[in-house]
């Protein structure tokens, strides 16, 4: 057997047994794998549905925002919603993105970057995942220079 084919032979081989070593990975975990938990982080559905709702108001998408607003909480708010939501921007300046967020119990924290300040909006919400209060600050938490 010649060098290139002794080279050849042993790519076959080395090939052949990664592709059989994946397949045994995935039936039977590698000793190192069992020693490892793995820690995965499901998404909290309040925290989706605050992150979802951001989002629309901050792309005046007003209507589809009230959506996620208990309809109590909705039809004390309807009316002045947009202008609200408007006139917070014209204080912080246009959004730049959501930076992180934290859940406490059914209340959303979300820190939201904005042109001229950083702040935290905080959404409170019911059993049933729907908004009951809405809290976002005057006073911005840090103004950006």
């Amino acid at each position: 057997m010649n060098g290139k084919q002794w080279q050849s032979q042993w790519l076959s081989i080395a090939l052949g047994s990664s592709v059989m070593g994946m397949v045994w990975g995935i039936t039977t975990p590698p000793a190192i794998a069992e020693q490892i938990s793995l820690q995965v982080t499901q998404a909290n559905p309040l925290e989706e549905r605050a992150t979802q709702f951001v989002d629309l108001v901050f792309s005046q998408q007003y209507e589809d925002a009230l959506s996620y607003l208990h309809p109590d909480f909705r039809q004390e708010v309807e009316s002045s919603f947009a202008e609200r939501a408007e006139a917070f921007l014209g204080t912080t300046g246009a959004f730049q993105e959501r930076q992180d967020s934290q859940v406490v119990e059914n209340v959303v924290f979300i820190n939201a970057q904005f042109e001229k300040v950083t702040d935290t909006i905080v959404i409170i919400f019911d059993e049933t995942g729907l908004i009951t209060g809405l809290d976002f600050p005057v006073a911005p938490l840090q103004t950006i220079e």
